[in-house]
């Protein structure tokens, strides 16, 4: 039997050497001054945008070099990739993020700069509901190898990028640990170079 997998959403971890110890005072310096918004966080801190504050332009052209350079190889030639925005997120004990999407851009990502051992990060199966039995009665070993799944979870890693296509459903569970959960996520969009 010929197994194809269609319209399947693909996830990019990347390892970085992105500095996180200058990174940290550098959050709780914007934390001090940034009453933050309500967006999906459910408790916790949710930045305003840092794109354009001079403090984390270090990171965000960092970032924006790693994520253009990783996706070289499969986008188009004459497709270029621009950050639109970013924004840190603290999630303390107790604290998590709804499920969202992220309107407006193409890309999007979270960077991990202080989250080991705290909660993962669950991707959601759009077609859950309709598909909720066919997964059920699937073996694990296929369903695995196939991603074809009710939802997947990611355990964070301090120094590594994930993107995820913006309108892929995603949340962040309950922070159950006593330390901080601190990331920043962003969203790329992609226009053409000609």
């Amino acid at each position: 039997m010929i197994v194809h997998s269609l319209f399947s959403y693909p996830v990019f971890e990347i390892k970085t050497d992105i500095d996180l110890e200058k990174l940290k005072p550098l959050i709780e310096k914007r934390r001090e001054k940034d009453a933050g918004v309500e967006q999906s966080n459910s408790g916790g801190w949710h930045s305003g945008n840092i794109c354009k504050d001079e403090s984390f332009f270090e990171f965000t052209n960092n970032l924006s070099s790693i994520v253009s350079e990783s996706l070289t190889t499969i986008l188009k030639e004459d497709r270029v990739l621009s950050l639109q925005n970013c924004w840190i997120n603290v999630n303390g004990n107790g604290h998590y993020n709804h499920s969202h999407v992220h309107p407006m851009s193409v890309i999007s990502g979270v960077f991990y700069v202080d989250a080991e051992k705290s909660s993962p990060i669950v991707f959601e199966n759009v077609n859950y509901y309709s598909q909720f039995y066919l997964i059920e009665c699937l073996d694990e070993k296929f369903k695995n190898d196939f991603g074809v799944l009710l939802d997947a979870s990611y355990n964070p890693i301090n120094g590594t990028i994930l993107l995820f296509p913006s309108t892929l459903h995603h949340h962040v569970e309950q922070n159950m640990s006593v330390k901080n959960r601190i990331s920043i996520s962003f969203n790329f969009n992609i226009f053409t170079s000609t």
